[in-house]
């Protein structure tokens, strides 16, 4: 996750104050990504690691 903020914003965690970046980076493609439909619902993956 951290490397598909990093992709779509151009920020670094560890970047120093007064960085720039994007802040507001394309999303659309991420619920396709990101979960799938269960019954006409779009449920979010949990992969189990504590980030979701």
């Amino acid at each position: 996750m951290r490397d598909l903020i990093k992709e779509r914003t151009g920020a670094d965690s560890g970047s120093s104050f007064g960085e720039v970046f994007k802040i507001n980076p394309k999303i659309t493609d991420l619920p396709e990504k990101l979960s799938f439909d269960y019954k006409k619902r779009w449920i979010i993956e949990n992969n189990g690691n504590g980030n979701c």
